[in-house]
């Protein structure tokens, strides 16, 4: 049986998570407390020097990067959630490294405008400068993609895995400067579909609101 080392509201872990809820696939969910240092030693370090999350494990292999899972999912079992035609494929590769690339520090901008508020936790390498230009950054992504959305309802047409890296984060940056519902209207309505799926709940979605 598959194996997913997660942490709830990791946004990360739930790109697999959700990917899996989408597929229905049998795993078992261990959860590792990031906040206790629980990635630290034992289990998890072992299998990722990173010592981060998620890491799927299927038989010998090990996956510690999260597009990478959702990519894998896809290949191994993604039925009619990730296509098989060349082309196709290359272009749900393309989102999610467009995600992995362009969004990567978005956690940023959460960190600075939802959990410092909430909490008095300031986030790592989060000078107000820095979190700016992160922002400048996201920003010009987040464009991209409305309009990519203008005459879709998903990132392929159809919702696909490759929706599982994009849906997230961008459900991560909602409430934050990001959130521009009025400049980004495409984009609102696709992150509120993401948000509205079954699978969404199955997978823990709002977890990553509630640290």
């Amino acid at each position: 049986m598959l194996k997913l080392y997660t942490f709830a509201p990791s946004p990360n872990a739930l790109k697999a998570r959700f990917a899996l809820a989408e597929l229905k696939l049998p795993h078992q969910a261990i959860q590792v407390d990031l906040l206790r240092g629980e990635h630290l030693e034992g289990e998890l370090a072992s299998l990722n020097p990173h010592r981060k999350v998620p890491v799927l494990v299927d038989g010998a292999l090990v996956l510690r990067e999260s597009d990478a899972i959702v990519a894998y999912l896809g290949d191994a079992y993604g039925g009619a959630l990730w296509p098989r035609d060349p082309k196709a494929r290359a272009e749900a590769l393309q989102w999610l490294f467009f995600e992995a690339s362009n969004l990567a520090y978005a956690g940023r901008v959460w960190w600075a405008d939802i959990l410092t508020p909430r909490t008095g936790r300031t986030g790592p390498n989060a000078g107000p400068e820095l979190v700016a230009q992160v922002a400048a950054d996201v920003s010009r992504a987040l464009k991209v993609v409305d309009q990519h959305l203008h005459a879709r309802d998903y990132l392929l047409g159809d919702f696909s895995l490759a929706d599982c890296g994009l849906g997230v984060m961008l459900n991560l940056l909602q409430g934050t400067r990001l959130d521009r519902p009025e400049e980004l209207p495409s984009l609102t309505a696709y992150r509120d579909r993401i948000r509205a799926r079954p699978s969404w709940a199955a997978a823990g979605g709002n977890a990553i609101q509630m640290v």
